[in-house]
């Protein structure tokens, strides 16, 4: 993955690498997406045309709506087990993964962990979905998840369990940009990637899949899970839930100082909530709040609906304003060490080379 390196560090021809590498993180229009509770066709219609909506959604109506130039994110129930007094993701798909040995039918596993996972895998959203209708609609898979009741490695294995199965069955083009809930995306309560991937013990998590995890911090500890979905290539970015209320640290729109590092930058936008909680409503703030977003996604920030009727005359354009803020910018990545500065500068002056040459 390319890391981007602020342009006080660069020369010129390091300047020219960075430009070179960063075309394929082309800007969207500006644009919001709706996150709906109740994703229903009066909603849709009440929904400014241009945004994106998310909620969910059966085949029919997707095509409907994609057909009149949508962007519409899927994101079905899920099946948090049965038979347990906590019911949890990943007891209802952990009897997939009894075994270290690697998996050799990827496909057949992906379905059955769907199958586990959703409540209506019908539902799932299929890979011919990503291809743009002539009015430029197309599906893209924007699953919630949120927090649980078990063990914080249980919990990030089901979410990235889950996110495996979807690439499967998806394929490597179609955007997978799920909504964690803040305390995923921020990663609290810590968690070991290496028993994720690796297996610990007599659990072997998600051994048979063989994902890496990212390597170690230098100052020891974990990065971001997010980071570990988008080494994997298991996500295209994120739209990150943050609903705090009265917190000066969480504004609408941010990306708070709890949040751990991430190892390279990511994709990603926020979701702020219209109501359930009410943050975008009342007063406008004087200035706007900053929501911020980075990176090559469909829209660059989001508002949650959890009410049954989305209020047509509602403008997030009053309360936010989407401001592209890099993770690097944000401190939530480490600044590139002088040798790796170093080589980036060779190569790029290599390439020079090689190309007068």
């Amino acid at each position: 993955m390319f890391k981007i390196i602020p342009k006080s560090h660069l020369s010129a021809a390091l300047i020219l690498a960075v430009t070179l590498g960063n075309q394929a993180f082309a800007q969207a229009t500006p644009n919001y997406a709706y996150f709906f509770d109740y994703l229903t066709p009066s909603n849709v219609t009440n929904t400014p045309p241009g945004y994106a909506v998310i909620g969910e959604a059966n085949p029919t109506q997707r095509q409907t709506w994609t057909a009149d130039g949508r962007i519409v994110g899927m994101s079905t129930a899920l099946n948090y087990g049965t038979g347990t007094p906590n019911p949890t993701l990943w007891s209802a798909i952990s009897s997939n993964f009894s075994s270290s040995t690697p998996v050799v039918n990827k496909q057949q596993l992906a379905q059955n962990i769907i199958n586990s996972a959703l409540q209506y895998p019908g539902e799932f959203p299929l890979s011919s979905e990503r291809t743009p209708t002539t009015s430029n609609g197309y599906v893209i898979w924007a699953q919630d998840f949120e927090k649980d009741t078990s063990s914080t490695d249980e919990l990030y294995a089901g979410v990235t369990a889950v996110l495996w199965a979807g690439r499967q069955l998806l394929g490597t083009d179609f955007k997978i940009i799920p909504v964690p809930a803040s305390y995923l995306f921020k990663t609290l309560g810590g968690y070991n990637s290496s028993n994720i991937v690796n297996g610990v013990g007599s659990t072997p998590y998600l051994a048979s899949l063989g994902l890496s995890a990212p390597p170690p911090p230098s100052s020891g500890g974990e990065w971001n899970f997010m980071s570990l979905l988008y080494k994997n290539s298991l996500i295209d970015g994120f739209l990150g839930q943050q609903y705090a209320v009265n917190n000066s640290d969480a504004l609408p729109g941010s990306v708070s100082s709890d949040t751990l590092h991430f190892y390279e930058n990511i994709p990603y936008a926020i979701l702020s909530a219209h109501d359930n909680p009410p943050q975008l409503s009342g007063t406008p703030p004087d200035p706007k709040w900053q929501s911020h977003y980075d990176g090559d996604m469909p829209f660059q920030a989001g508002v949650y609906w959890g009410q049954e009727i989305v209020d047509s005359t509602f403008s997030p354009s009053t309360y936010l304003a989407p401001t592209d803020r890099p993770l690097t910018s944000l401190g939530l990545v480490p600044e590139p060490s002088a040798v790796s500065l170093l080589a980036i500068g060779l190569g790029a002056l290599a390439m020079i080379r090689r190309r007068r040459s």
